[in-house]
C-alpha cells in the first residue's frame, strides 16, 4: 500500500498498514490542554513554552454541530460543504465535508477521511482531509 501525498502533512498522518486510518496531529500541554492545529510555540491556556507540549495523534471522529454550503469561493471549486465538528477528544474544528453530509442531521456522527482533490503540477494526486458520515455507532 503506497502512502498518499497529503496536502498538509503537518496536520494529518496518512494511513499505513496495520496502524489504522488517518489521524490528526495535535499537541497536548503538561497542563492537559489539547490543541489543533499543532504548533510548538507553547500552551494557549497556561502560557508554558513549547517544550512543555508533546505531539498526540487524534482519531478524527465526532459529531456534526453545524454545516453550510459555499456557493462561491475565489480558489476552490464551488459548491462545497463546510461544517463544525466536535471531536470525541473534545476539540471543535471547522472542516470540509463530503457531499454525503448534505442531508445529515445535526448531531450525526462523522469521521475524517482522505479525499483526492486534484493532481499537482507534477502529476501526483493530492489528498485533503474531509469529513464524511460515520457508519459506526459509538
Amino acid at each position: 500500500m503506497s502512502v498518499p501525498a497529503i496536502r498538509q502533512p503537518e496536520l494529518v498522518t496518512a494511513p499505513s498498514g496495520e496502524t489504522g486510518g488517518v489521524k490528526l496531529r495535535a499537541r497536548r500541554c503538561t497542563c492537559g490542554h489539547l490543541f489543533f492545529p499543532s504548533h510548538v510555540y507553547g500552551c494557549e491556556r497556561c502560557g508554558r513554552d513549547g517544550a512543555s507540549t508533546h505531539g498526540v495523534d487524534l482519531e478524527p471522529r465526532g459529531s456534526l454541530e453545524a454545516r453550510a454550503t459555499i456557493y462561491q469561493h475565489p480558489k476552490l471549486a464551488a459548491p462545497f460543504l463546510v461544517g463544525r465538528v466536535i471531536l470525541d477528544a473534545g476539540l471543535t474544528l471547522a472542516v470540509r465535508l463530503t457531499r454525503g453530509c448534505g442531508d445529515l442531521p445535526l448531531g450525526a456522527r462523522v469521521r475524517g477521511a482522505l479525499v483526492s482533490e486534484k493532481e499537482s503540477e507534477g502529476g501526483a494526486t493530492w489528498f485533503d482531509l474531509h469529513f464524511e458520515p460515520d457508519g459506526e455507532r459509538t
